[in-house]
């Protein structure tokens, strides 16, 4: 009866530990450079790594779904979960490490700002310990921002004509989010103090026809005329499109002394 027993416990361990292995045994993925992302191994399906303006709005810690292996480093890889942790995104699609980067299978579509239908928007302070400064949850506010983003005129960072690179600015993070989606979709605010202008030429002051809907004047300099354009002191950036995106006095409340 006693050896019996025994084989009968064995048996039950032996079985749970395989249960167990096979359960929580999570993929590996390397980096391939011909396929331009990371391959999961025995499939070979590949993942890239999401635009810094994607991030996860939560991780699942309680499980490893796949690790990325580089030299002796191993990256674990996490469930994408909403803000509460009731829904959580295919996990065979979207990944994120444990700083929130977001991994997805190549060929998936990222979903647009617009299509997140965001319904909220943290505004974050970027220092050397971030915190939140404010929430926007007015949908005609956030509806407004959208529209900045999607149908407003957007303006070079980097363009030459413009005075953003003589300005320092104050920066936040934008964070949009849903309530039933996993990921944020992260736009920079850039405050500055001092107006921005961008100035144009003109090749015939007589025709002029303004090319933003933007407030501005012309000016002569050198016997050749400018046309020199208004456009205010905030603005959305993406860094994916590295566009900048007038948001004039519809943050200004949440910064007020």
């Amino acid at each position: 009866m006693k050896k019996r027993f025994s084989l009968s416990c064995l048996l039950l361990l032996l079985v749970a530990s395989l249960l167990f292995t096979s359960c929580g045994r999570a993929d590996r993925l390397t980096y391939d450079k011909e396929a331009e992302g990371y391959v999961r191994r025995g499939d070979g399906v590949v993942y890239q790594k999401a635009p810094t303006a994607y991030r996860a709005v939560r991780i699942n810690k309680d499980r490893v779904l796949a690790t990325i292996k580089s030299d002796d480093l191993e990256t674990p890889l996490y469930a994408v979960c909403n803000a509460d942790g009731s829904t959580c995104m295919d996990s065979s699609v979207w990944m994120a490490d444990e700083d929130y980067n977001v991994y997805y299978v190549k060929g998936t579509k990222l979903p647009t700002l617009a299509e997140l239908a965001p319904t909220e928007v943290q505004i974050v302070q970027v220092s050397t310990i971030s915190y939140s400064v404010g929430e926007v949850k007015d949908a005609s506010q956030i509806s407004t921002m959208l529209y900045c983003y999607q149908s407003g005129e957007a303006f070079s960072y980097t363009d030459s004509s413009c005075t953003f690179r003589l300005n320092d600015p104050k920066r936040n993070d934008l964070y949009f989010s849903s309530d039933e989606n996993g990921l944020y979709y992260v736009l920079l605010l850039y405050r500055y103090e001092d107006d921005v202008y961008l100035t144009d030429d003109v090749e015939d002051p007589a025709s002029f026809t303004p090319k933003y809907n933007r407030p501005y004047q012309l000016e002569e300099y050198n016997g050749k005329t400018y046309v020199k354009y208004n456009l205010g002191k905030n603005f959305m950036y993406d860094r994916t499109t590295r566009m900048c995106y007038p948001v004039d006095g519809l943050l200004d409340s949440y910064f007020a002394s």
